[in-house]
């Protein structure tokens, strides 16, 4: 066997190990994020505090995204990973003493803290590998965490909350991390590439990693315009994974297990077309594809925002997953031509989601605090138009995907 195939061999074992644990861990965090949202609507918490309580989490993975780049570079995504699955079920335990939506959202924060860990492993390990397994796969790392955090989470945990209390799946969700976390050590190979660094080189690394991001983004548009693109998408995203939950109990009396089929199906679409989009997108023209992937998602936002009867919410669902799944897939391909260190680029690219996923929920909740649940969707609607119209005519901002 050549050294290229061995190379490419051992590129993709690397891959898909990440991707099935990916997936695991995904639904464990689904399932926590669906009940948590869920016990804080139990709490009582109102619309401005479910905005709160989402984006204090991507708050917390934004501050961690950069440095955690760094590491990324230095240390291998393995040892990254798995600190922040430790973590996590550390701090997943503590939900059971949580009784305020205030202290929900504190314990969310630190939760977020421990994910930045695990997603910047998993967006570092796919942008190196992606020369190996081919770019129109480029989706399929995040697609595989949101098959279990968007699609089967929901599920899951609507149907656990038909047998056990609130405390009682948080502790089904810490033992499952637990498993994970075993999981992920004895198939995850360790992969550092510079793990004895002396302090003060690792302190001097750091700054130029910090200067190289400030580089990166002043001399490549390209990757500027990418990731604004998936910073609204996130937010979008984020949104109306929180509140469409509202929408559907509060507005339509949905039951919680309807309320997860629903997320659900959003998630799954979304999963599709992070799957089968990079297939799609190669055949096509960038621009159209991009500008297409912008108009499916203002028709379901629309949907939501003007829904009267409950079969808009599944349809809405189902239009925005699909279309934001395809952007997911264009931003990653993107962003995966720029050219520079995987750990910076990715640190870079979580900083955009990490924004979204912070900005969109808070603003979220304080438009649906004066204006009522579904005008949350209707914030998106003028912001998506601005960015088609932006790139349409900026000459940089689209540059084409296909050499």
């Amino acid at each position: 066997m050549s050294d290229i195939s061995k190379q490419m061999l051992a590129g993709r074992q690397v891959f898909f190990s990440f991707l099935i644990v990916n997936t695991l861990s995904g639904i464990v965090r689904g399932t926590t994020m669906f009940v948590v949202n869920l016990y804080a609507i139990h709490l009582g918490a109102n619309l401005l505090e479910l905005g709160l309580l989402r984006g204090i989490t991507g708050f917390s993975i934004l501050i961690a995204a950069l440095p955690l780049g760094f590491l990324a570079d230095h240390f291998g995504g393995r040892r990254l990973y798995l600190f922040g699955e430790i973590t996590g079920a550390i701090l997943n335990l503590s939900l059971l003493v949580v009784t305020t939506p205030a202290e929900l959202i504190v314990r969310s924060g630190l939760i977020g803290l421990t994910m930045a860990f695990r997603i910047a492993a998993m967006q570092s390990t796919l942008l190196e590998q992606l020369q190996v397994i081919g770019k129109n796969k480029a989706g399929w790392l995040r697609g595989s965490n949101f098959v279990g955090m968007l699609f089967l989470g929901p599920l899951i945990g609507a149907l656990l909350l038909k047998h056990f209390s609130y405390n009682g799946v948080f502790i089904i969700s810490s033992a499952a991390m637990t498993a994970v976390i075993l999981l992920a050590w004895l198939t995850l190979k360790a992969e550092a590439r510079h793990a004895k660094i002396p302090k003060l080189r690792i302190q001097l690394s750091f700054l130029r990693h910090l200067a190289g991001q400030v580089a990166l983004m002043a001399r490549n548009r390209q990757l500027v315009s990418a990731t604004i693109s998936e910073g609204l998408n996130s937010a979008c995203f984020s949104v109306f994974s929180v509140f469409v939950l509202v929408v559907a109990l509060k507005v339509f009396f949905f039951t919680p297990q309807s309320a997860g089929q629903l997320i659900s199906l959003g998630g799954g679409a979304f999963v599709l077309a992070v799957f089968f989009g990079g297939f799609v997108v190669e055949n096509i023209k960038f621009k159209k594809a991009l500008l297409g992937s912008f108009a499916a998602t203002i028709l379901g936002l629309s949907l939501l925002a003007l829904a009267r009867h409950g079969t808009s919410l599944w349809v809405g669902a189902v239009v925005l997953g699909l279309a934001m799944g395809v952007t997911n897939v264009i931003t990653i391909m993107r962003v995966s031509h720029v050219r520079g260190r995987t750990g910076q680029v990715a640190g870079f690219y979580n900083v955009s989601t990490s924004l979204g996923n912070t900005i969109g929920p808070m603003a979220g909740g304080l438009i649906g605090k004066i204006f009522g649940p579904q005008a949350v969707f209707v914030l998106f609607v003028p912001l998506f138009v601005l960015c088609a119209v932006w790139m349409c005519f900026s000459s940089t901002a689209l540059e084409v995907y296909h050499e």
